[in-house]
């Protein structure tokens, strides 16, 4: 019965469990779901159950990934001499999502195979284009929250234009009543992986980051309920989201995340991703922030995506979540936590002047996190600029003079153009050194 329940809509009750109420295939007789219990690394939860759904999870997925880094290899360079390789790039986020949170292996190895074709055209243009049926983005994903992420960040960036889209976006139709909403929403939270074969934290993450992205964010949400076409978003609709994420979110970290069915139980921990996209886009409507900054400090080091490290170490992705999040919690810190936030970002502003940057102006490239060249600059770039590194007005942690910033900033802003990055998120990183150091 607990296995049946996982999908259909819920409440997250304000003790923290989930229970069925509301579908039609939800009945008073249902059981809720057990308490969640609270652990700090969900690697092993989530290993043991893909296990049992396949005793060979191990090997086939190894296998695919040694695939998908040779090809990631061919994309990066690609990238690297400037080439517009913006469809072999979708079909390899989805080849990833597909080995690292599936273990549906015949569709990851149709994908493998698109992407090795696919990089033979160097001319991808068309990737980038909004669809005339649907008007969605994203033309070389398969995957429908896919096509949602490509869809928001296209409007976000329309949005800064004050252009409107070219066709109504309808791809929002599925979830376009709050009821879907919410049932969608609701049967993201539990991934019961033992059953399905599917980790459905991304799907989670991608939808939630995309919805508040629209209907929060205030130099986009205005825009995409008034200027875009196709979209319903009424004051229910946006009821229904915010009623989800305040019942989603764990009163005693203040942080959210994806949970998981294993051997009758829950698990759950605070995804430091997850988190950061619902703090950082509608700071405003935010509760527990001083248990958000006491679990943020707790976990700095654990491993992405339940602390800051990746691959034993730092990393700028990770250290630009945190920035922000900390930005919006600082008037929630104590001074002793102010000062232990002050050694941190102390910590990470070295470990990225001096081994993440070249000094060539480029960063290091880290294929097994980052999707892109454009990626490596960009959150290098967003967490020097979010601790202002080399403006003044952002510098909310300290007092502290950068003499070399200026230097620094009009260094990566002339690699970056050097290489000649041609996607969104080149270009918005360009614009964060232009504001930066216009002088050069």
């Amino acid at each position: 019965m607990i296995a049946e329940s996982l999908w259909c809509i819920g409440r997250l009750a304000l003790a923290g469990v989930l229970v069925c109420a509301g579908s039609a295939m939800a009945s008073d007789q249902q059981p809720s779901l057990p308490t969640p219990i609270d652990i700090d690394n969900l690697a092993p939860v989530i290993e043991r159950e893909f296990l049992s759904f396949d005793v060979n999870y191990q090997r086939e997925r190894l296998e695919r990934q040694h695939q998908l880094d040779k090809l990631s290899t061919e994309l990066f360079a690609a990238e690297d001499a400037g080439l517009n390789v913006a469809c072999s790039r979708q079909i390899f986020l989805e080849t990833k999502w597909l080995i690292e949170h599936t273990a549906d292996w015949s569709r990851a190895d149709r994908r493998l195979q698109d992407l090795a074709n696919s990089l033979d055209n160097k001319e991808q243009a068309f990737a980038t284009q909004q669809s005339p049926d649907d008007g969605s983005w994203g033309s070389c994903f398969e995957e429908w929250f896919m096509k949602v992420s490509a869809t928001a960040g296209a409007l976000e960036t329309l949005a800064g234009k004050g252009q409107a889209p070219e066709h109504p976006v309808t791809i929002l139709d599925r979830i376009a009543e709050p009821d879907a909403l919410s049932a969608y929403l609701y049967g993201l939270v539990v991934s019961d992986i033992a059953s399905t074969g599917v980790n459905q934290r991304d799907e989670l993450g991608s939808i939630t980051a995309s919805l508040a992205t629209l209907l929060f964010k205030h130099d986009v949400a205005p825009y995409a309920r008034g200027e875009v076409a196709g979209l319903k978003f009424d004051d229910a609709y946006v009821a229904a989201f915010q009623d989800f994420i305040d019942a989603w979110q764990d009163p005693e970290t203040g942080y959210w995340g994806a949970w998981y069915q294993s051997g009758g139980a829950v698990f759950r921990a605070p995804d430091l991703s997850l988190s950061y996209h619902q703090i950082a886009y509608h700071p405003h409507d935010i509760a527990h922030l001083s248990d958000i900054i006491e679990t943020t400090l707790r976990i700095k080091d654990k491993p992405y995506p339940y602390g800051w490290i990746a691959y034993g170490q730092f990393n700028n992705h990770n250290n630009y979540d945190v920035a922000r999040i900390l930005r919006v919690a600082w008037p929630f810190a104590s001074e002793q936590q102010q000062q232990a936030i002050r050694d941190d970002l102390t910590a990470a502003l070295t470990w990225c002047l001096n081994d993440s940057l070249n000094a060539d102006g480029s960063f290091r490239q880290v294929p097994d996190f980052y999707n892109s060249v454009s990626a490596d600059f960009y959150f290098g770039i967003s967490f020097l600029d979010e601790i202002g590194y080399w403006t003044k007005a952002n510098r909310y942690w300290t007092d502290e003079a950068f003499p070399n910033a200026q230097q620094t900033c009009c260094m990566i802003k002339a690699r970056i153009k050097q290489i000649g990055l041609k996607s969104d998120v080149a270009q918005a990183a360009l614009q964060k050194l232009n504001d930066g150091c216009p002088a050069c």
